[in-house]
């Protein structure tokens, strides 16, 4: 017997004009607290009642944006966008900008492998890689994001086109973006190539128990954000959990590196 596909499975289904899945959205929504699943059946039943539900259900910021999206759509507000358009470019804009700013703390700390880190080739050829790998996280992180400020007002502009082939094209288009340069490359590479980096960096240095411990926790639970679109329960959950103290550990390192305790 078949499994059920999960909730992100279906919605990308319904997305592709499949009317099964439509069905199926709106019945699993009876019995879901699942917060894509739950605004997808608003959507198919026009029902803005359910978003209360869908509002209830979020707890994160990607799920919170979700809920105003399907809101907006169910008010006949289809140019949103366009409306805060200044505003959504200026933050992702900071959003990538912060988010270059891995590629020189990968290099900065990889300089502490020359007088600090562990002894013999090892230690080094692990530093090496991880500045690499920090680099590339950068990179792929501001791929991501930059789509926002450089890709999406023209979209948006497409999408709203009074001619329904260029509004569809605009609209594929962006699904086409979300996917490849948000999911796929922004997020997943991202995911992967921050825990990669992180448990170098911890491979490579030597430093007390409790904050290797602690850097090596917070990449696996950022780790786990690989597994989203297997929609696995609490996969997104870990993988914010995962942020929350990987940030919390850099702020940790930042201390342990002034204290002159990591070497």
């Amino acid at each position: 017997m078949c499994a059920s596909p999960g909730p992100g499975t279906l919605v990308r289904q319904f997305i592709r004009g499949d009317a099964a899945a439509a069905a199926r959205i709106v019945d699993q929504a009876r019995t879901s607290a699942d917060p894509v699943l739950l605004a997808a059946a608003a959507l198919i039943q026009a029902d803005p009642g359910r978003l209360d539900r869908t509002a209830r259900a979020a707890t994160g910021i990607r799920d919170r944006q979700l809920v105003a999206i399907a809101a907006a759509h169910l008010r006949g507000d289809r140019d949103s966008f366009r409306a805060h358009q200044g505003a959504v470019t200026t933050w992702f804009t900071v959003l990538a900008l912060s988010a270059a700013l891995f590629a020189p703390i990968a290099i900065g700390i990889g300089r502490l492998s020359g007088s600090s880190g562990r002894s013999g080739s090892s230690g080094s050829r692990a530093m090496r890689a991880a500045v690499s790998v920090g680099i590339a996280a950068a990179v792929v992180q501001v791929i991501g994001l930059a789509r926002w400020s450089l890709l999406v007002p023209g979209f948006a502009a497409d999408a709203a086109d009074a001619d329904p082939a260029v509004a569809e094209r605009g609209r594929d288009a962006f699904a086409l973006a979300h996917l490849v340069l948000g999911n796929i490359v922004g997020e997943t590479l991202g995911y992967l190539l921050t825990a990669a980096w992180t448990l170098l960096v911890l491979a490579a240095l030597r430093a007390a128990r409790w904050f290797t411990v602690f850097g090596a926790l917070a990449a696996v639970l950022v780790l786990a954000g690989v597994l989203s679109p297997l929609d696995l329960p609490g996969v997104d959950l870990a993988n914010f959990v995962g942020y929350v103290l990987w940030s919390l550990w850099l702020v940790a390192f930042a201390v342990q590196v002034l204290r002159g305790q990591v070497r």
